[in-house]
């Protein structure tokens, strides 16, 4: 019986026989468990970052955004009308509803052009922005009722101009000049069709509604009295777009934030148990290619160990 001290001695002796091809064989082996391993972290770490962003959007909230098309495209979006938001708010299980209006808008900063979102709201959903984890001001103050003319500018923005963009600073949209008052903090990507805020300049209403034709939102989040009123409250929403649009309507997606949340986690570990099966594939390729090569030799590790071990006798 082969005590360890002679297991390890065979081994050795095996590796020296086969020379560098085994070692290299050992690496990839080596390199293929570390990549394994790397990527399930980061998978596990991708999904822990997506469900902290849906934990400040709250286990009460409730999407409401355009359907995509076949495509994935779709050109001609559907806005939420003033009667539909009206019936939203007046929901005994909802409240709260954040709805702004948006439009691509001409931006000029440092004698450069660019086509921006732009976003009208008031004061209050302004902090609404922030208490969803969409907005966190880096610099500056919040909008006041009585602001017409200013801006608050995104995380990213300046990347667009080429140049620092601060506080005080003016920068003209649509042929109007604003001041800019605030800055935002760099943030993660939206979900549920909301927008991307680190690309966006936020003004206010009353600035929006004169620049804009329009005045109509695309995209809600509604907020449930409580998380074990979310079903029932989503259920009535879906009821207000279909007496507009239809009993099979394909006009809005209506879906809570939980629900959201296992379809990326569902997307997420599907790339990863493909990106692990990669990993898994190429190591036991590699791994094959080698015993097929000892094979042509004459010889496998078995041979190789019976006669190291017969030698020893």
């Amino acid at each position: 019986m082969l005590y360890i001290g002679e297991l390890v001695r065979v081994a050795l002796s095996n590796l020296n026989r086969q020379g560098l091809r085994s070692y290299l064989t050992l690496i990839g082996v080596i390199i293929g468990i570390a990549a394994i391993v790397t990527i399930l972290s980061l998978s596990d770490g991708l999904n822990n970052a997506v469900t902290a962003q849906f934990e400040k959007l709250g286990t009460n909230s409730i999407f409401i955004f355009p359907a995509a098309t076949s495509s994935g495209i779709n050109t001609n979006l559907k806005t939420i009308k003033d009667s539909e938001l009206k019936k939203i708010k007046g929901l005994p299980e909802i409240s709260e509803v954040l709805a702004p209006v948006m439009s691509q808008g001409t931006v000029e900063f440092n004698r450069k052009k660019a086509k921006l979102s732009i976003i009208g709201s008031n004061p209050k959903e302004a902090k609404s922005w922030e208490s969803v984890g969409f907005v966190e001001l880096a610099e500056g103050r919040e909008f006041e009722s009585k602001d017409v003319f200013v801006a608050l500018v995104g995380a990213d923005v300046h990347e667009v101009f080429g140049k620092e963009i601060k506080v005080r600073d003016r920068i003209v949209i649509e042929g109007r000049s604003f001041r800019i008052i605030s800055l935002t903090k760099k943030t993660s990507q939206s979900f549920g069709g909301g927008p991307n805020t680190n690309n966006t300049i936020f003004i206010p209403e009353k600035a929006f509604k004169q620049i804009f034709e329009q005045n109509e939102p695309v995209f809600a989040l509604a907020r449930a009295t409580s998380k074990d009123n979310v079903i029932k409250a989503q259920e009535k929403i879906e009821r207000i777009f279909e007496r507009s649009y239809g009993k099979d309507q394909k006009e809005f997606q209506i879906q809570s934030s939980q629900q959201l949340l296992d379809q990326v986690n569902q997307v997420l570990g599907l790339i990863g148990l493909f990106l692990v099966g990669i990993a898994a594939i190429s190591c036991r390729k590699h791994r094959d290619n080698e015993h097929h090569d000892n094979g042509c030799n004459g010889k496998n590790q078995g041979d190789w160990g019976n006669e190291s071990y017969r030698s020893n006798q």
